[in-house]
């Protein structure tokens, strides 16, 4: 098969996979929490993270951390609360981590099956792509740690060259701080393209997790041209995703100044209300819709072209080009 028909293949079995398997949108959404897969993701972390880090500085940071109220002067019923609620928002964030990571893995091995049984026209077994995200929880949560790691390190020392620059203003400063940014996107690339293909051998393929690490190094190192190409294409969808984001916005802003000019004409302040808030949830709903599809649709085309690479390898679409 071709680079193109391969690639146009991927999204095709991903749009697919999409619609034909709607419980997939539930993995789709908890495993959104942790992010996308590829080159999304770094891009988002290494932004938002700078970003923070030049608005307030680790000055600001220290000084925000002793602005807290004082713990000293809590009563014992104030304590009881205090303690009780770090108790339970910890219990729900352990419990969101664990559906997030298995619900990564669980997509994975449900990418997998489809390409396996499409010829088939047999379903996916939901119950069994959980089970494998659950059996291959801890090297997951291994990978997605190491991840999230190395891109905190990453945009920290973007945003400190980032905040220097700006607040000397020098010639050098910047130019540090472009080729610091250029080195953090090059090497957060490699890491998340790697973590990517760790994270089907992991699944599909049953590597440990050392081994996996080694085989998606030599995988990234054979396929690093391709691994850029698809991580353009997701990041160009995402870009689409984005533009829906903004039109449903408008819309929904649209409709509640025409809802806010009929409530001044009515004299009626309780109805505009109602129906803002009925149009704020239809909107989160539509945000974590396009969220959880586009989360499978993303993971979906990584682990199809991962499988292609790694049984019968890809040849990068600007070479081929190139060679015609």
């Amino acid at each position: 098969m071709k680079n193109s028909q391969l690639y146009r293949s991927s999204l095709h079995f991903s749009w697919r996979l999409i619609w034909d398997h709607k419980l997939l949108w539930v993995f789709g959404l908890f495993a959104a929490f942790f992010g996308q897969m590829g080159l999304v993701d770094l891009v988002g972390k290494i932004t938002s993270v700078s970003t923070r880090y030049v608005a307030f500085g680790p000055l600001d940071v220290a000084l925000s951390f002793f602005s807290l109220p004082s713990f000293i002067h809590f009563s014992f019923d104030q304590w009881a609360v205090y303690i009780w609620l770090f108790v339970l928002l910890l219990a729900i964030g352990i419990g969101l981590l664990f559906v997030s990571i298995v619900s990564q893995g669980a997509l994975v091995h449900s990418v997998s099956q489809a390409d396996k049984q499409k010829r088939k026209k047999r379903p996916i077994d939901i119950d069994h792509a959980w089970h494998a995200g659950i059996t291959h929880f801890w090297r997951l949560l291994s990978l997605n740690i190491i991840k999230k790691a190395s891109l905190f390190i990453l945009s920290v020392v973007v945003g400190f060259s980032a905040a220097n620059a700006i607040l000397s203003g020098g010639t050098f400063d910047a130019v540090v701080f472009v080729c610091l940014f250029l080195l953090a996107i090059m090497l957060g690339f490699i890491l998340s393209s790697m973590l990517v293909y760790a994270a089907g051998y992991v699944v599909i393929e049953e590597y440990r997790f050392k081994q996996a690490i080694q085989a998606a190094w030599h995988l990234f190192l054979d396929h690093w041209l391709v691994s850029l190409e698809v991580g353009v294409i997701i990041l160009l969808a995402n870009i689409g995703i984005l533009f829906c984001m903004l039109f449903g916005f408008g819309i929904v802003f649209l409709h509640g100044a025409i809802v806010w000019i009929l409530s001044i004409l009515v004299h009626s302040v309780a109805i505009v209300n109602a129906v803002l808030f009925i149009e704020f949830l239809v909107f989160i709903a539509f945000i974590m819709f396009l969220g959880a599809t586009f989360t499978v649709f993303s993971t979906s085309v990584w682990t199809y072209l991962f499988m292609h690479m790694h049984k019968h390898g890809i040849t990068s679409r600007l070479i081929h080009l190139f060679h015609k």
